[in-house]
């Protein structure tokens, strides 16, 4: 599952592609909550079932990189990466000494345009770590501890703790690496808890990701929080059969709702949107 929220539009993503998008405008309030995950605030709204990579971002990810991670999650092909040619190049003397120039722009996949450029394109990253750290998380977590109550930062900017002995090396949730295992939550208040830094104290834009397999959902008007600065920002569900993706601009709630969620347990991946690897 992904969310993100780039200052202008919230949009939530599963399985790579985007299911839902609101205009939307304004900071993220910021705090001193922790950052949790399974959990609303450790002691309410407990996800129950198998969680792994979560993540957190300062840039909100383009459409692409959403589903480069999902594809680099499920071992499915690379994106092309191959930058196509501008076209439509103009240049207009505005003076003695400047020339404007001016072109389409023909991808999505470059960082910048050079007046002098080469035409052989960067060699795409291998792996879905190697996607995420890509895209340079603040804080990345795999999850995949076999013992201890360290939960490790990829980055080492945040560790973060395992909370009521979790169910650790749990089956991976990425059909492309089953090596890194990942963490089972038990819904009642299994939790990491990550203390809060000016580095997580994010006001926009934002991307929240991670890989989900619950045991099941909760119950219409309740929900279970997966990854969440309370009062900030989260990945959380709302009901038995929903997704949403919320964040508290100041002291207003805004809540993304996705399409309805499978009842039988099924393996998704979300940023403030999400990847899966199950069909609905």
């Amino acid at each position: 599952m992904v969310g993100t929220y780039d200052g202008t539009t919230q949009r939530l993503y599963v399985n790579g592609t985007q299911v839902a998008s609101a205009a939307l405008s304004g900071a993220i309030g910021t705090n001193a909550n922790p950052v949790t995950i399974g959990s609303w605030n450790g002691g309410e709204e407990f996800f129950k079932g198998t969680l792994d990579e979560p993540a957190v971002f300062t840039s909100a990810l383009s459409a692409a990189r959403v589903s480069a991670h999902y594809q680099a999650g499920i071992g499915g092909a690379p994106p092309d990466p191959t930058v196509k040619d501008p076209t439509n190049l103009t240049a207009i003397a505005s003076s003695e000494s400047q020339i404007n120039l001016s072109w389409v722009d023909n991808s999505d996949n470059e960082g910048e345009f050079l007046i002098q450029r080469s035409t052989t394109p960067d060699s795409p990253p291998t792996g879905y770590n190697a996607a995420v750290i890509a895209d340079s998380p603040v804080s990345y977590w795999r999850l995949g501890e076999a013992s201890g109550t360290l939960a490790a930062d990829e980055r080492g900017a945040n560790p973060g703790t395992y909370v009521n002995a979790p169910t650790l090396g749990a089956a991976s949730l990425l059909s492309a690496d089953t090596a890194n295992k990942a963490v089972g939550l038990d819904g009642t208040n299994d939790q990491v808890k990550v203390p809060s830094s000016a580095s997580l104290s994010l006001g926009s834009p934002i991307t929240l990701e991670t890989w989900i397999k619950p045991t099941s959902l909760p119950t219409a008007g309740n929900f279970a929080s997966i990854l969440t600065k309370a009062e900030s920002y989260s990945l959380q569900f709302n009901g038995p059969r929903s997704r949403s993706c919320s964040r508290e601009p100041a002291s207003a709630s805004r809540r993304l709702q996705g399409r309805s969620s499978p009842a039988r347990p099924t393996t998704w991946s979300a940023p403030m949107t999400g990847p899966r690897s199950g069909s609905t």
